[in-house]
């Protein structure tokens, strides 16, 4: 299982991840289950573009081109090592994030196979990449998705649903930067998120946003929660949100497998980038 989650705002952008890796294994009366790894590496630096960019879903192990999730797993690439590889190793062939982007989806395209749609309507993998570009003078944030499945953000972008596409969710344009803008006077700050998110997304209405029942409730006891003003504060409070459903699903009785070391990344408006994994 995975969680990861993006969030653009005007101070910055700041970027979680959890560590946790689910795989297929053979049981002892050879039946296939499954089980969970903690301590995989999800999130990263892109050094050249000062950008972040994470992976989600299945894409633990990738097919050599032209193969498939059935092929023999020692022939396949492992994710945390491969894509800081690719990075480096076609560091010469991008010099933009959107250049990045286009050249993650075709390398992508020959190595994901096509999915159901209706069996993943959104997908079965992805990767967020953001970071800043340059629009008449101003460095704007902007963020791609990089999945299979149909686009919540751009719904009418016309696509095979069924391939890998490289979305740019967030363009770097004065136009959007005031959207980010308004989501957060609202009270409600731009946040992309991806993975097992179902539980994060009933706990996020219910917890973490200022107009959530449960910092009203503690209000009546003096407390204001959230209270983040800082970028580095907003990638601590996504760990900790991180954490909050590492929780409840750790104390459930159905149990599900997010979690252990997790990464925080932050890109303010002048690029400067810091990075922490614990």
């Amino acid at each position: 299982m995975t969680l990861i989650l993006t969030e653009v705002s005007s101070l910055g952008i700041a970027m979680a991840a959890d560590s946790a890796m689910t795989i297929d294994v053979r049981k002892p009366d050879g039946t296939i289950g499954d089980k969970v790894y903690y301590g995989a590496q999800k999130l990263f630096i892109v050094p050249k573009l000062r950008a972040g960019i994470a992976y989600w879903g299945c894409w633990v192990y990738l097919p050599q081109p032209d193969s498939d999730w059935n092929s023999d797993k020692e022939s396949q690439d492992l994710m945390e090592l491969w894509l800081p590889q690719f990075l480096q190793s076609n560091k010469d062939q991008y010099n933009s994030i959107a250049e990045l982007a286009q050249l993650l989806e075709t390398e992508l395209r020959r190595r994901v196979p096509k999915i159901n749609v209706e069996d993943y309507p959104l997908g079965d993998g992805g990767i967020h990449l953001a970071g800043y570009e340059s629009l008449n003078g101003q460095r704007l944030p902007t963020f791609w998705h990089i999945h299979n499945g149909k686009s919540q953000a751009l719904p009418m972008k016309s696509l095979d649903p069924a391939i890998v596409n490289a979305n740019n969710d967030i363009p770097p344009t004065e136009e959007y930067f005031k959207i980010i803008q308004l989501f957060e006077a609202l009270g409600r700050p731009l946040t992309i998120r991806n993975g097992d998110i179902d539980a994060y997304v009933a706990l996020y209405d219910l917890l973490f946003t200022e107009k959530s029942e449960f910092p009203k409730i503690i209000k009546t006891i003096g407390y204001t929660f959230p209270h983040v003003t800082t970028l580095e504060d907003k990638a601590k409070f996504l760990k900790f949100q991180i954490q909050t459903v590492e929780g409840i699903y750790k104390f459930s009785k159905e149990g599900r497998g997010i979690g252990g070391p997790i990464t925080i990344l932050t890109i303010s408006p002048s690029e400067i980038i810091s990075y922490l994994r614990e």
